[in-house]
């Protein structure tokens, strides 16, 4: 059990991973070129590179910050930095938020999160209420009011009133605290720009107010109590004042994939780090507010590993780099050494064990992860203390190249014989049934077997010929169905038996 346990957590991490990725790749370069002379294009301390071109402030200060893309009127920075430090600090708070929340009056409950994004019409000028993007609606209001409360205790003992819609179902429908997540995510994102406009005009204000958004998380952290949906139901949340977690997405700030720390607030620090407004905000306050921010970052971290579970390495490797926290960085390496070595989440016949519609080759994602970690080094004299290595220049992919090679090569070959002969992805798991992405329809269909998955394609007969049978029995990994020994039949043309694929509604389950 311990095992399986372990490797779903692998498994969980690897696909949090490439959500994160493709939000963060943009503007961090592979290249560990410090560019800290006068007049440089560029500026990179640890993993990020950015653009110190005057031309881009204008733009960062009036794009649309996190959610509220969605938003007729979109949140900038301008609107951020038209806050009092005072007004900031009152607005983020240890309150528990929600990044979901369906729309009472024309959300549907027979729908699994296939509405996401569709209470997220909020600006910050009116920050505690949130309008849905399809009816309009504001809320809460006098029809749907937050009539039934939830009280919770924080993990420092004190008590907290959530008040919440409750309507005629039982549902319970958090719209004050999705308003909430859309607030702390837009000051996050404001945090980390403001601190790329320092970078470009050296102006105090942006350092400041990055700083005072920072320190102030940083305050409310241990209060924020872990919680989060009940699996994938929007109507029943989960809070936890203490371990055991017991729960699959739960979290600090987000509620969701069991994160502590928002990476967004450590990229805001790793380009604030030259930055003397520390230094004159301790001399304000009396203490030492940048030695406070790395110790919320470190406990953050501690928390993800050690009672959260399945931290994302390269959100590690990043945190870890930018802190110069080098048992972080070699507990980040071993673990996703050990996810690898344990089978996830890659096969050994290079297929993704989630299926066909999270497989990536994974050669991309090792060069991405070695690529944040490049120019890394222990500090002088350490020495791990679980395994006595060092890290000098850190390249991940040097550190096993033959099995990235392996796996390099496999996973890519694995994606195109995942397909029907009319060319769409075979629907295995969690897989939309509509996907193209496997390529050309097939000249033949022939017969194959991937044991490490746990499937097997008896394939046979040329153009308009072609027959697949489709066996399947692999491990529950993760985004996996219950149809284990489940049959898949192709021919004439046809999905004959199809797997039913990936899909929003009750049937999900």
């Amino acid at each position: 059990m311990k095992i399986r346990l372990n490797y779903c957590c692998a498994v969980i991490a690897f696909f949090t991973s490439f959500l994160v990725l493709s939000s963060t790749l943009a503007g961090e370069d592979k290249n560990n070129e410090t560019a800290k002379e006068k007049g440089a294009a560029y500026y990179q301390r640890t993993f990020q590179r950015v653009s110190l071109s005057k031309d881009r402030v204008e733009k960062l200060l009036k794009q649309a910050l996190a959610y509220t893309s969605y938003a007729k009127t979109p949140t900038t920075v301008e609107d951020v930095l038209a806050l009092s430090d005072e007004k900031i600090c009152s607005l983020i708070t240890d309150m528990a938020a929600f990044e979901q929340c369906r729309c009472p009056k024309c959300g549907s409950p027979d729908v699994q999160r296939g509405e996401i994004d569709q209470l997220s019409d909020w600006h910050i000028s009116d920050p505690l209420h949130i309008r849905c993007t399809i009816c309009k609606e504001l809320y809460p209001n006098e029809n749907y009011p937050e009539n039934a409360e939830l009280r919770v205790k924080t993990p420092t003992g004190k008590e907290q009133v959530y008040k919440y819609y409750r309507d005629d179902e039982g549902r319970m429908i958090f719209l004050t605290a999705t308003a909430r997540y859309r607030l702390n995510e837009t000051l996050v994102a404001a945090c980390r720009t403001m601190a790329e406009l320092w970078l470009i005009t050296k102006d105090a204000k942006y350092a400041n107010k990055a700083i005072v958004i920072m320190n102030r998380f940083r305050e409310v952290w241990p209060d924020i109590p872990v919680h989060g949906f009940a699996g994938n139901d929007q109507y029943h949340v989960q809070f936890f004042s203490s371990p055991p977690y017991i729960a699959y997405q739960v979290g600090k700030l987000s509620g969701l994939r069991k994160r502590a720390l928002d990476l967004e607030l450590i990229k805001a620090y790793d380009l604030l780090y030259e930055s003397d407004e520390f230094e004159k905000m301790s001399d304000r306050l009396g203490y030492d507010v940048r030695a406070k921010i790395e110790e919320g970052f470190r406990l953050a971290i501690s928390m993800e590993i050690t009672e959260l579970g399945s931290p994302v390495p390269d959100w590690m490797v990043r945190a870890a780099y930018c802190l110069k926290d080098a048992p972080t960085m070699h507990w980040a390496v071993r673990e996703f050494f050990g996810s690898f070595c344990a089978g996830a989440p890659y096969c050994l016949d290079g297929q993704d064990p989630r299926g066909s519609g999270y497989h990536r080759a994974c050669g991309g994602y090792v060069d991405v992860l070695s690529g944040f970690a490049r120019g890394y080094s222990d500090p002088p004299g350490y020495a791990d203390i679980v395994d006595g290595t060092r890290f000098d220049n850190l390249g991940i992919a040097k550190l096993n190249p033959k099995l990235w090679n392996y796996l390099e090569r496999k996973s890519a070959e694995a994606t195109p014989k995942f397909r029907f002969p009319n060319g769409y992805v075979v629907a295995i798991h969690n897989a939309w049934s509509t996907n193209q992405r496997g390529g050309p329809p097939l000249a033949e269909s022939r017969p194959m077997l991937f044991p490490g998955f746990g499937h097997a394609i008896l394939g046979c007969g040329k153009g308009e010929n072609q027959i697949q049978a489709h066996l399947h029995f692999s491990g529950l990994w993760g985004h996996g169905d219950a149809d284990m020994l489940n049959l898949i039949l192709f021919a004439k043309g046809h999905e004959f038996l199809p797997d039913y694929g990936y899909c929003h509604q009750l049937a999900r389950a």
